[in-house]
């Protein structure tokens, strides 16, 4: 049972599945500030190497698939274009699963070892994972308020590379299905939109989305959707409580529909050290500053 409930929070963590305090980076086109650190329970750990650089994994992913990723902003004007890489393998995840005595809810009966026969070898495979975000505020900031309401749209794609000799069966589960579809050679790609904002309430910001997710060309596809209410009333917590809604057509199956809620929380801490000045090091280019005489 234990092992079953280890693979369910493995998959879930390759979704990479969330007052007027400054938006939160997940899903859209801004990145975490220099050298501050956001840890969340289910979400990526995410560092800030330089203003328009972030580096981050998801911590308890890395007990079932090692996985890192860089984000990358290259533009930042009214329009804000960011680019996001990450590289993940779930070998440790499907071998866990594939001992399991027992399967999760969901699955048919018996379709574990459907998916994962005991007499197989299970073989590396490493998936790619690639997106560009294109975000806009739709209230610009003026001398009385602050710009608020940023428009995402994403566009991304997951692909792998796999052993050819192995063929495993497909999890036919809402969510799940797609995102492991790769791991037997086909490219999911996917377009989605996001909105994140403050509202009129003191101490609490939203985060809404949808994505259309698909396998080739429309072979499969998923609808997916969720919202989020951040509460921010503390100075470095957020307390995030929402839902997500999915609906897939699955292979040789009838359409399902899912409705997950989610609960999580995020913490922000930033490191001391010099104000970052573009580069790499954290540094500030030009001359030194002259060293004061001492009285």
């Amino acid at each position: 049972m234990k092992k079953s409930i280890f693979f369910v929070l493995f998959l879930v963590m390759l979704n990479g599945a969330f007052a007027q305090t400054p938006l939160w980076t997940v899903g859209n086109a801004r990145t975490v500030e220099y050298n501050t650190m956001a840890v969340s329970a289910f979400q990526n750990l995410r560092y800030g190497i330089t203003r328009k650089m972030e580096i981050g994994a998801q911590p308890l992913g890395l007990l079932f698939a090692p996985n890192i990723y860089l984000k990358k902003q290259w533009l930042k004007t009214d329009l804000l274009v960011t680019s996001r890489h990450g590289i993940y393998t779930p070998i440790i995840g499907q071998k866990r699963f594939q001992s399991s005595e027992k399967t999760f809810p969901g699955f048919m009966k018996a379709e574990r070892e459907i998916i994962y026969p005991l007499t197989n070898t299970i073989k590396p495979n490493v998936t790619f994972t690639n997106e560009v975000l294109f975000s806009s505020y739709i209230q610009k900031p003026t001398s009385c308020t602050e710009a608020n309401y940023l428009l995402t749209g994403k566009v991304g794609f997951h692909f792998s590379v796999a052993n050819k000799n192995q063929v495993l069966d497909s999890i036919f589960y809402p969510v799940f299905f797609m995102r492991t579809q790769p791991y037997q050679g086909q490219l999911m790609w996917y377009l989605g939109l996001q909105l994140d904002g403050h509202l009129y309430f003191e101490n609490l910001d939203f985060s809404t989305d949808i994505q259309f997710l698909s396998l080739g060309k429309f072979t499969d596809w998923s609808i997916e959707h969720k919202g989020l209410l951040l509460i921010t009333q503390w100075e470095n917590t957020r307390v995030l409580v929402g839902y997500k809604l999915a609906y897939s057509t699955l292979a040789s199956q009838a359409s399902r529909t899912v409705f997950l809620p989610l609960l999580d929380f995020t913490y922000t801490f930033k490191f001391k050290g010099k104000k970052q000045g573009g580069d790499l090091s954290g540094f500030k280019r030009g001359k030194p500053e002259k060293q004061k005489k001492e009285k």
